[in-house]
């Protein structure tokens, strides 16, 4: 995450938790002579239209009302999405329950792991997988790591398919 992200994701942080909401992740870009700001929110019981609106709305007052709004942005909230390619450490513990693809490069040897995001662990991040149990990776080690865009659901953590 660049600087300036970095400075408005901790300054809207709070403002989305008031709305019931994690704030997962901030990335600008431009779109022709606009700055685009996406969001990246997510909810224990799921991101819904009402949840994306509900932040949308706070953040636009938010930015607004700060010392130094952005010139002509264009806001963006959305959910995690099923397959999203997980960042960082801290998104095992947050999406924990859900189902994980975890591509890892261990002493030279290239694995992909299937399993249930159990979280952290000190410096590693754990699944549970079927064959192996529980496996503890380091964070330093993953090469790629990913929500299971196939995992059923019909709700739960994470979102809301029907």
């Amino acid at each position: 995450m660049q600087t300036r992200e970095r400075e408005l994701f901790v300054r809207l942080e709070d403002c989305v938790a008031a709305q019931g909401a994690v704030l997962v992740d901030l990335v600008l870009g431009r779109a022709g002579r606009r700055e685009v700001m996406r969001l990246v929110i997510h909810a224990e019981e799921g991101v819904t239209h009402e949840l994306c609106g509900q932040v949308t709305s706070a953040v636009a007052r938010e930015l607004d009302a700060g010392d130094s709004p952005p010139d002509h942005y264009v806001l963006e909230v959305t959910s995690p999405g099923l397959g999203r390619t997980m960042r960082n450490e801290e998104e095992f513990d947050l999406f924990k329950g859900r189902r994980v693809r975890v591509r890892t490069k261990m002493e030279d040897t290239e694995r992909e792991l299937l399993g249930v995001c159990a979280g952290t662990r000190g410096e590693s991040v754990v699944i549970g997988t079927e064959s192996e149990g529980e496996v503890a990776i380091p964070w330093s080690e993953v090469n790629k790591a990913q929500l299971d865009p196939d995992e059923p659901r019909s709700g739960g953590p994470g979102g809301k398919r029907e």
